[in-house]
């Protein structure tokens, strides 16, 4: 406790640096509807801006198609309840029976 207390005194007795307005970090805010958009086919925001499209870089994950179709399974929101129920059912029957034999 002493040590964390010595740390502390450390810290709030340190001299005030004095930052340029160029050294600060901005972050803009994500819920301002006049500077962002979201794309709601790629999921992504990206900035507003009245002149030319600045080229968009992301990494890998970005650019990956999540909606993959198997080709002779339906995709059907049923379909997935279903599987989601069935190894629900097969994790709880396997566990009540380990733990009753």
């Amino acid at each position: 406790m002493k040590k964390q207390a010595e740390n502390l005194r450390y810290i709030m007795e340190a001299p005030k640096l004095e930052i340029s307005p160029d050294e600060r970090v901005t972050i803009p805010l994500l819920n301002n509807q006049d500077s962002w958009r979201r794309d709601a086919r790629k999921g992504q925001y990206s900035k507003k801006s009245g002149g030319a499209a600045e080229p968009k870089q992301g990494s890998y994950w970005d650019r990956v198609d999540w909606d993959i179709k198997v080709p002779g399974v339906p995709d059907k929101w049923y379909y997935r309840v279903l599987w989601v129920a069935l190894i629900a059912g097969v994790t709880v029957y396997f566990n009540w029976s380990a733990l009753h034999h």
